[in-house]
């Protein structure tokens, strides 16, 4: 590989794995956890397609969305922001939430940093900047949703998990703002759409599954464990486990680990590698697990070592995988580097590495 090309295939290795969310479990990273709701890693700014493309007139905007039977949402956002990256991939990445979404509302972007011209509702036009201070945006993703009388009647500050954005949906499409109030209607609305559990039959045999003792599986099987968050209904969980997994350099590394798979909707008690006992869902809490799949790895003292968040492809998880195995993390800076040298080693010895397979 001429030197042009490899410096490109470097800077897609890291691309890849920087979308991929792959971080080491530094000490400054376990301690930033550890105090603060917090996601240490940047996340790019991205939209589904189906978001209005506005030329930011919102009395048109709410005009033409009342039009179709809609309500106008306005979704502001930032580059770097991975509540808004979590938002959009889980949330809206859902097929179901997705097409309800589209059927119900017009969704508009808004760069709280940006410098677009915003016509508002009184006819005031600011930049997306000034526009986002003066309804005191002070949170990324926030969504403000308009009445068909052009006034805001709904305020979501920061993350909502997948089942209160689903209720918050079905609320404001029902014009249930002027009945009930939205705590009264969330409390209804997850007692009669309880999230579905994980499929055991699935995981049977390679997997343990709650309720389980980490700390005893450590001690007697002396291994690395791997721990993989997930929830029913996850595509990327899917793909994981019927392709990523089932590749024979996969499985090599994965035999070389204890594996155990919680439900992050699950009351089943877990004992942590650490000898705590949580039930499933407070366990993520705990872990502070933002993004599904993640799978955290633990030493075989019971510390975590590394955790992968999110959606990643073969290569980058089998480089996690060989990076917790041979403990490259005590000699690394960090993953990064090591999934350079990764793949210089691999291409010496005529290993054609392909990213997004």
């Amino acid at each position: 590989m001429c030197n042009i090309d490899r410096f490109l295939g470097l800077v897609l290795l890291a691309l890849a794995a920087a979308a991929g969310h792959v971080y080491a479990e530094t000490q400054a990273s376990a301690d930033l956890r550890a105090n603060a709701e917090h996601v240490t890693f940047p996340a790019p700014a991205f939209h589904p397609d189906w978001f209005k493309h506005s030329f930011l007139d919102l009395t048109e905007d709410v005009q033409e969305a009342q039009a179709q039977g809609k309500r106008l949402i306005l979704y502001f956002y930032q580059a770097g922001c991975p509540y808004c990256k979590k938002l959009i991939e889980h949330n809206l990445g859902q097929a179901e939430v997705s097409e309800y979404t589209q059927k119900n509302f017009e969704v508009v972007a808004i760069n709280i940093f940006g410098s677009v011209d915003v016509t508002d509702t009184d006819g005031e036009i600011l930049s997306e900047k000034e526009f986002s201070k003066k309804l005191r945006v002070n949170f990324t993703p926030t969504m403000l949703v308009y009445n068909e009388d052009s006034r805001i009647i709904f305020r979501m500050n920061g993350y909502y998990p997948l089942d209160k954005f689903s209720a918050m949906l079905s609320y404001l499409a029902d014009k249930m703002e002027t009945r009930v109030k939205f705590l009264d209607y969330l409390a209804e609305y997850r007692s009669n759409n309880k999230p579905d559990l994980l499929e055991k039959d699935l995981y049977a045999g390679q997997f343990k599954l709650a309720p389980f003792d980490l700390q005893e599986t450590i001690e007697s099987e002396e291994k690395p464990v791997a721990v993989f968050f997930e929830e029913a209904d996850c595509s990327s969980c899917n793909e994981l486990h019927t392709d990523i997994l089932q590749r024979d350099k996969t499985k090599e590394y994965l035999e070389k680990f204890s594996l155990a798979v919680v439900d992050i909707h699950s009351e089943e008690n877990v004992v942590s590698p650490t000898g705590d006992t949580y039930a499933s869902k407070d366990w993520v809490k705990e872990r502070r697990v933002q993004f599904i799949p993640t799978i955290l790895f633990f030493d075989k003292s019971g510390n975590e070592v590394f955790r992968v968040d999110g959606y990643v492809k073969a290569f980058h998880l089998q480089s996690a995988l060989d990076y917790v195995l041979t403990e490259s993390y005590k000699r690394y800076s960090g993953f990064q580097p090591f999934l350079h040298d990764r793949a210089d080693r691999l291409e010496s010895e005529g290993v054609v590495i392909r990213l997004m397979e």
